[in-house]
């Protein structure tokens, strides 16, 4: 039986057992890994999986329970036992069943699945990890290691059906190809190994289709790149600079800003900005969307966890809060409408997620930014959590590379920038035009005016 008629199938059982409202989530996923390390493959991993959730309510009591277990004869108890798990549930009195009129599939095609991934065997995958690997050590003769460098691809079938009369699937295919380098830092004048200290970094690439990804020779040396610059890294004094984020670390940055948004931590007044809905948050160049519509991206989807049709959602406009990312639920609790957020597994209820959440590109090149710092940082990686969504305090290791004259000189690392998330929005004062997407969160390379840099 297709997924998404297993799904219906699912969900006019609950019905008939006396749920008010059901839905059922199916997800079949074909995974595979090759991890080639130090000439030979270190590890492969191919694995099927297949699995559906049921969530039931029934006067305000809801039940959620799943299972792998496809066997027609057993369906039926597996129904029953998520209808009796709402005797053991409590009561709340706030619904969260989506509006019929808000479900739906958008309607465009969104390219999400490549054939070319699903026919790719074994053997290739492991080849382009293998000639990953071989343009890491080929790059620079001062790699000497490497932590492992992998193919991976998902194929993932999801469907959706619940009792408002919404029902839905797609198909997406993920690939991505990742290489790290490790070397022996070395002081450069008398090419000795700095006390045992070793310098390690990486680069990954990832998309919906093969077409997407960089090349695994791009991929091995890049990682290589980006491990060497760090050779003889040193602290600078504690002082307050212009920080440049790199374009990787500006896209981490941006899971601090969705956490923020997110109406699972807004209504529990878990953030910073759960008070802050129109207000002016950051400066004028603070422009985030998040766009499930957007062809061929990892987040990419027709309808949300709950069925309703999806959306693009701007965030922040001009550095003022347009809108959280909300769910059914989070919505009902926060008296406003869901934004079509909602993410979904088959073991658990609904919450707000990302799709592609991004901030939008400005106009100045990677470069031009460097270029206008006269002393300061740019943050290459960003080390351990360090970021209090509640308060907006961050405070987080870094490794960097130092700026002087608008020229990157030395490397840094040991060292610490802190701040407050709320100050550190408003002081944006550069946005690069170097949007890439590599994941579900992208941002440009960005400057932000000033901040605490501590080192020695």
């Amino acid at each position: 039986m297709p997924l998404e008629s297993f799904a219906i199938d699912i969900v006019a059982r609950a019905r008939k057992l006396g749920a008010d409202f059901a839905d059922s989530v199916v997800i079949e996923s074909t995974d595979f890994s090759s991890v080639y390390r130090m000439g030979k493959v270190e590890k492969l991993v191919e694995s099927t999986s297949r699995a559906m959730g049921l969530r039931v309510i029934r006067g305000g009591r809801t039940a959620i329970t799943y299972t792998s277990d496809f066997a027609p004869e057993r369906i039926g108890a597996f129904v029953a036992g998520g209808i009796e798990l709402l005797a053991y549930a409590s009561v709340d009195e706030v619904s969260s069943v989506p509006e019929a009129e808000m479900l739906g599939s958008a309607a465009a095609d969104l390219g999400l699945y490549d054939p070319e991934i699903e026919a790719m065997t074994a053997e290739e995958k492991i080849a382009v990890a293998r000639k990953t690997e071989e343009a890491v050590f080929a790059a620079d003769k001062r790699v000497n290691n490497t932590e492992g460098n992998e193919f991976a691809s998902s194929l993932i079938t999801f469907a959706l059906a619940n009792s408002e009369g919404f029902a839905g699937g797609y198909r997406k295919s993920v690939a991505s190809i990742s290489a790290s380098a490790v070397l022996d830092d070395t002081q450069p004048s008398k090419g000795e190994n700095v006390r045992g200290k070793k310098q390690s970094d990486g680069w990954y690439t990832v998309g919906t289709s093969l077409k997407a990804l960089e090349t695994p020779e791009a991929v091995g040396r890049r990682a290589a790149e980006r491990t060497t610059r760090l050779i003889g890294s040193t602290k600078v004094a504690t002082k307050e600079v212009p920080v440049v984020f790199e374009q990787p670390v500006a896209s981490q940055f941006m899971g601090s800003v969705f956490q923020a948004i997110s109406g699972a931590g807004v209504w529990r007044k878990q953030s910073f900005l759960a008070e802050a809905l129109g207000q002016q948050i950051g400066s004028e160049l603070f422009k985030v969307c998040d766009d499930p519509l957007m062809p061929g991206h990892i987040g990419s989807r027709p309808f949300d966890g709950e069925g309703v049709r999806a959306r693009r959602n701007l965030v922040f406009d001009g550095g003022k809060l347009a809108s959280f990312l909300l769910d059914t639920y989070s919505s009902r609790k926060l008296k406003l409408k869901t934004t079509g957020s909602a993410s979904r597994s088959v073991a658990g209820r609904p919450s707000p997620g990302a799709t592609n959440f991004f901030l939008m590109p400005g106009t100045v090149t990677p470069e031009e930014i460097v270029a206008s710092v006269k002393n300061g940082l740019m943050v290459v990686s960003l080390m351990g959590f360090g970021v209090n969504i509640v308060n907006g305090v961050l405070s987080q290791g870094i490794q960097g590379i130092w700026i002087e004259n608008g020229k990157l000189t030395r490397p840094v690392s040991e060292m610490t920038i802190a701040g407050n998330l709320r100050d550190m929005l408003a002081s944006i004062d550069t946005v690069g035009n170097d949007l890439v997407f590599r994941g579900s969160m992208a941002a440009p390379t960005f400057r932000i005016a000033k901040m605490a840099v501590s080192g020695t």
